[in-house]
């Protein structure tokens, strides 16, 4: 964590140690409430409303559109009306959406407003207004103004009615000092926000290392990631098998490989996580060819042989489908047997229960036949 975060968070608790956490953490929540006026926002510019309610009438807001004839006439080269004086008044679309608040006030806009003298007397009528209500303009009730009586609506209205009144009438309110003090409790939220997720990066480092200590017969970096990011956990246990087959060692096959669909998918998740390994590995200033990387750690040449076996298909079967020896067969499938109970040893140590299961089901799929018989002798 840097310097300037440590001592933002210590300014930060001796100085909300002068009020109590409680207090301020209420009038939190109270500022807080933009989220509930958003959705009575929301509700209000809905097409259904502002199309059929008079303090939404589109004519009373903007005027209308243009001849073709006439537009770009009093505008400058970046469209805009030419200013008059300090300020200028321009005609800029604007998406419902993204409308902040309405007020109840309107105000009569001639039906042309390319003559000068039109904008400025809209542009002079809005600086009256901000004369006239320092404090903001009243802002448009959706009940008293525009008679909606939905209950969700009226009860947001009483929500937002009742939160403001809370908030006028807390101590902080009046303080010099609350924005200040505010300001305080939201970095040392923000603080508190960041501290948990470095506590959690660091659990979780903390299991994948444990994890990685227990494999050694494949690439633990990317074994465990792959534990970690969800590739195992949406496979079945056939399917973890042949995924697992492509990090034992075993001959290279001189046959084009055309997997089916259900191992597709999690080889080319496996050649990912590698490749981002890699990646990683080569941005630490490593000396290391990403693609290298990947074709030397991932060996997809059993991955269909496996995936059957797994699934009950008979030792003839498999050997059909492949170019590798036999005996390359059993030794990669009595490896894998090994592989998948240190996986599964891992996925205990972490507290992986759907893991271990998935791994011991691998495992046990695997031994039957010829491939794990005492001797292939008898």
């Amino acid at each position: 964590m840097e310097m300037s975060v440590l001592k933002d968070m210590v300014l930060g608790n001796l100085l909300l140690s002068q009020y109590f956490q409680a207090e301020l953490a209420e009038y939190h929540n109270f500022v807080g409430h933009s989220s509930v006026e958003k959705k009575i926002i929301s509700e209000i510019i809905r097409p259904e409303r502002y199309c059929y309610t008079w303090f939404l009438q589109a004519e009373r807001f903007a005027p209308k559109a243009m001849p073709a004839s006439s537009r770009g006439k009093g505008r400058n080269a970046r469209g805009e009306f030419e200013a008059h004086g300090r300020n200028s008044f321009s005609m800029i679309p604007v998406p419902l959406p993204l409308l902040a608040g309405l007020s109840s006030i309107r105000i009569a806009i001639p039906p042309d407003l390319r003559p000068p003298e039109a904008r400025q007397t809209v542009l002079l009528a809005v600086q009256e207004l901000g004369k006239r209500y320092p404090q903001g303009l009243p802002k448009l009730h959706p009940v008293k103004d525009m008679g909606i009586e939905e209950p969700e609506i009226v009860d947001l209205v009483r929500r937002v009615e009742e939160l403001e009144q809370k908030l006028c009438a807390h101590p902080l309110h009046k303080s010099a000092q609350s924005e200040q003090h505010l300001k305080w409790y939201q970095r040392k939220a923000e603080l508190n926000h960041e501290i948990q997720q470095l506590k959690s990066k660091m659990r979780e480092s903390q299991l994948k290392g444990r994890a990685a200590c227990l494999i050694d017969t494949g690439d633990e970096l990317l074994v465990t990631e792959l534990m970690f990011n969800g590739t195992f956990n949406d496979l079945d246990h056939h399917q973890v098998a042949a995924l697992a087959s492509c990090f034992i060692p075993c001959d290279k096959s001189n046959e084009q490989i055309h997997l089916r669909s259900e191992l597709a998918k999690p080889l080319q998740q496996l050649q990912d996580a590698a490749r981002r390994i890699a990646e990683i590995q080569r941005d630490c200033k490593l000396d290391i060819n990403v693609e290298e990387y990947v074709e030397s750690t991932i060996r997809p040449y059993l991955m269909d042989v496996i995936y059957c076996w797994s699934k009950g298909a008979s030792f003839a079967e498999v050997i059909e489908m492949t170019d590798i020896f036999e005996g390359s067969i059993i030794r990669l499938a009595r490896r894998l047997d090994e592989f998948l109970n240190q996986l599964r040893a891992a996925a205990h140590a972490v507290g992986e229960a759907n893991l271990e299961e998935k791994f011991a089901a691998g495992s046990e799929s695997l031994r039957r036949g010829i491939m794990f018989a005492n001797s292939l002798y008898l």
